[in-house]
């Protein structure tokens, strides 16, 4: 069954499908199905294991806003960067991109991010200044931290998980190497959330 709604995206419905005419243990009854259906588009399918002999939708309505996904804010200063990471990552999480450390926090007044992660070289503000500054604010200081370098510095490192920064991801990127540790960490960031 194809459903258009004008209705605005990032809600979720209830559709209720009236089947009319079936035979149910002998007699003919009016069955009512209740579906929840949960999606980002205006464009709804949904499969039906029935055997339907009439069908029509009845009534529609509103139940609310649907949460949406995970945001992932990555902080670089190469376009080139920010591109192949926005291409790793879209197709699994949302992705905010920002060319500087300023830029992300303009980004976060708008909507703080599930995880960050940081390009380390950055001209005014690197990524250990970033880390400083964001710490300060109540808001954002549990936001967890992967740290982006083209390094394998041991000593950065070291400063890195010092200062808070849960993981590491070498450039130039790895598709699998990023989304199994973006993964991981927002999985970790998860269970910490619900054991508090």
């Amino acid at each position: 069954i194809f459903a258009i709604s004008k209705i605005p995206p990032f809600c979720y419905y209830q559709y209720i499908f009236v089947i009319s005419s079936i035979s149910f243990q002998g007699k003919k009854r009016n069955i009512s199905i209740k579906p929840t259906v949960h999606f980002f588009a205006h464009l709804l399918v949904y499969n039906f294991h029935l055997r339907i002999f009439y069908c029509k939708i009845k009534s529609i309505k509103i139940l609310g806003r649907l949460q949406m996904g995970e945001l992932v804010l990555v902080i670089d200063d190469s376009g080139l960067n920010l591109r192949v990471a926005m291409n790793i990552l879209k197709e699994h999480f949302e992705v905010a991109c920002a060319n500087s450390g300023m830029a992300g926090f303009d980004v976060m007044k708008k909507r703080i991010p599930d995880l960050i992660l940081l390009d380390y070289h950055m001209p005014q503000m690197d990524g250990f200044e970033f880390i400083e500054k964001l710490r300060e604010v109540d808001e954002y200081k549990d936001i967890p931290i992967i740290m982006l370098t083209a390094d394998n510095d041991r000593d950065t490192e070291v400063r890195g998980f010092q200062a808070g920064v849960m993981d590491f991801i070498t450039k130039p990127f790895v598709d699998e190497i990023m989304l199994q540790r973006v993964g991981r960490i927002l999985e970790l960031s998860r269970l910490q959330k619900n054991l508090e």
